[in-house]
């Protein structure tokens, strides 16, 4: 399945909900969020079929998301369901890992492939300011039961800003050094609330890593479904990634489309347009909106320009799907 440009699409994230038991302030900025109603969000059933038609085009990986996905009572169904169409290779979910020490087991015998875990500090305290809540030691906890399990990979996401994690780059990255759990850093994106903070480059961060660490050198080879990149250290168990949507375009290469949890497909972050695949799935014509819509995918994102503000997504991230 291929775009107007012909890049090659193999690859979808579907948020499956848009709540979630934490308040992260890039992502949901405040405490009053008015959430969508329960019976426009997709069902089991939905999700199934729209999964089944993506595959049926030619998609092999699917990342579940959020919101955060392991507060969805049939997300253990959803997993096993998914990993039984015969062309998906790959089943990844991305979770803020506060149910991961109660749900880790099930998780593995679900066959998920790959677990993404949002982890933006290691101070409980600012942790607390970051999420508004409470619960850094459980999340920690979640972390060390995804190493020790037989889920495939497991990587950590963390989204630097200069005010609150600017410090911890280095400790963020000793994560990777004694475990097998990559790091990876992901630029902030001007999306909602997250316009009002500093964001920190790629090329800082490999700056501080070379002064830091002898032997950090580019890693040939491939540990994830999209546009992220990674470095190896010398004496590292895991490794350090990056995802530089800002300094360093990869839309060229961008081989996936979103999916919200409302149902509409995204051809890409920034822009506002979407087709509602609910209404394709009862009409029937489910694969034929998708490959249309796919032709309208835009050749790159257009965060550093100045646009008209009724073509650019204005939601949280909570509310476009993670």
């Amino acid at each position: 399945m291929r775009d107007q440009y012909q890049r090659k699409i193999d690859y979808v994230r579907i948020s499956i909900t848009d709540r979630c038991n934490l308040r992260c302030t890039y992502c949901m900025p405040g405490e009053e969020v008015d959430f969508i109603h329960h019976e426009k969000l997709l069902s089991t059933e939905e999700i199934l079929k729209i999964v089944k038609a993506f595959e049926e085009l030619g998609v092999t990986k699917v990342k579940i998301t959020g919101g955060e996905p392991l507060v969805r009572k049939d997300i253990i169904e959803l997993i096993a369901s998914i990993k039984k169409m015969a062309g998906i290779q790959e089943v990844s979910i991305t979770t803020n890992g506060v149910l991961l020490e109660k749900m880790i087991d099930d998780l593995e015998q679900a066959g998920l492939d790959s677990i993404n875990i949002s982890l933006d500090t290691l101070k409980p305290a600012q942790y607390a300011l970051m999420t508004r809540r409470n619960q850094f030691d459980i999340v920690m906890r979640g972390i060390q039961c995804a190493i020790k399990s037989s889920i495939p990979k497991v990587k950590l996401n963390c989204v630097l800003i200069k005010e609150i994690n600017g410090d911890e780059i280095l400790d963020l990255v000793e994560l990777a050094h004694q475990t097998r759990v990559h790091v990876r850093f992901i630029e902030l994106m001007p999306i909602g609330y997250a316009k009002n903070l500093t964001p920190i480059s790629e090329d800082e961060v490999l700056d501080l890593l070379s002064k830091h660490y002898e032997g950090v050198k580019p890693f040939e080879g491939k540990l994830g479904n999209g546009p992220a990149h990674y470095y190896e250290i010398e004496g590292f168990l895991g490794k350090v990634g990056f995802i530089s949507a800002m300094s360093h375009r990869f839309c060229s290469t961008c081989n996936r489309v979103r999916v919200t949890s409302e149902g509409y497909l995204k051809t890409c972050l920034h822009f506002k347009k979407g087709i509602d695949l609910k209404a394709h799935i009862a009409t029937g014509n489910l694969k034929e909106a998708i490959l249309e819509s796919l032709q309208k995918k835009p050749k790159q994102h257009q965060f550093n320009e100045v646009l008209n503000e009724e073509e650019v997504d204005q939601r949280m991230m909570v509310q476009i799907g993670g």
